[in-house]
Formats: C-alpha cells, sequence, structure tokens
C-alpha cells in the first residue's frame, strides 16, 4: 500500500479501516522504531512511506531486520488478518459455505529449487493486488508467511508427520 505512494496516516486509516487509529500510529510507530517506514514531512501533513520498496526484500534489506524488530512486523500482520476476520464473522451467515473462508498453516518438505518456483507462483499471484477493483470482484484478505525451520530443528522426516 505504501509502494504506491507516501501516504499519511488518515490516508492510511481509510484504506485499513480494520484497524482503530490509535493501533495504526501504534503500529506506524513500531515500524519507524525498526527503520522500515520513514517519515516525509512534519506534523499534521506528515506522510509515511516504506523503507523497502519491495514485497521481497534485497540482501541489503534484509540485513536491517533484527531478531527485536521481526517480531513486531509480525504483530503488525497478524493484527490485520485477525481484524479482517473480525469484521468478517460480523457479517457472514453461518454456517459457511463451502471455500468461503480458507484457514491453512501447512509444513511442507522444500528443496530451495522447489521453495524458490513456490515463491515465484505466490508473487504473481499477489501482482493481483496492484489491480483496480471491477464489478463482481470481492476484496480478500489473504496472508503468507514463510518461516523456513532450523536445520537441526529435529523435525520428523517422516511423510505426514511434523513435529
Amino acid at each position: 500500500m505504501l509502494h504506491e505512494a507516501p501516504l499519511t496516516a488518515q490516508e492510511l486509516r481509510v484504506r485499513l479501516p480494520d484497524i482503530p487509529l490509535g493501533s495504526l500510529y501504534r503500529h506506524l510507530n513500531l515500524l519507524i522504531e525498526a527503520d522500515w517506514v520513514e517519515t516525509i514531512g512534519k506534523a499534521r501533513n506528515r506522510k509515511f512511506a516504506p523503507v523497502f520498496r519491495s514485497n521481497y526484500l534485497s540482501s541489503a534489506e534484509r540485513e536491517r531486520i533484527t531478531a527485536e524488530s521481526l517480531p513486531s512486523l509480525a504483530r503488525l500482520i497478524l493484527e490485520i488478518v485477525d481484524r479482517s476476520f473480525v469484521r468478517f464473522a460480523a457479517q457472514a451467515e453461518f454456517p459457511l459455505p463451502d471455500g468461503e473462508v480458507a484457514l491453512v498453516n501447512q509444513a511442507l518438505w522444500l528443496t530451495d529449487e522447489e521453495y524458490e518456483a513456490f515463491r515465484s507462483q505466490v508473487k504473481t499471484l499477489f501482482a493481483l493486488a496492484d489491480r483496480e477493483p471491477t464489478p463482481g470482484m470481492r476484496r480478500r484478505m489473504i496472508a503468507y508467511f514463510a518461516v523456513p525451520e532450523p536445520e537441526d530443528s529435529g523435525a520428523s522426516l517422516e511423510p505426514g508427520t511434523s513435529s
């Protein structure tokens, strides 16, 4: 969202109606402290812009991520996901129609080459976010987390099992 152009907090609030303004400022401050977002301008006209200009980080950008900043960023994404579910649940009819909501947490055993192909497919799908909405389209919130297990995590090598 900030990749399109720097935005004020009020402009972000319009685009993220699920996030209370106080939470939005708290998260913006966390992102500023972690050097993930920079400010442009002063006081009431202050705009926020990403330090990183892509959803996929360069090696130089990845070097700026710390063990302290990463959990804060994950919490921000999780709060946005949580608010999306709360908003959906408030207006949904139950039982949910088949395919209406997907909740997936799946461990995949992939080689580096397979994972790179998977990332490429996800990147292609996420490029759809740049489209303008047209009649018949519905906004769908999709979160994507990919965290590799440490090589010595002791995860089972048996197919169909997980640690």
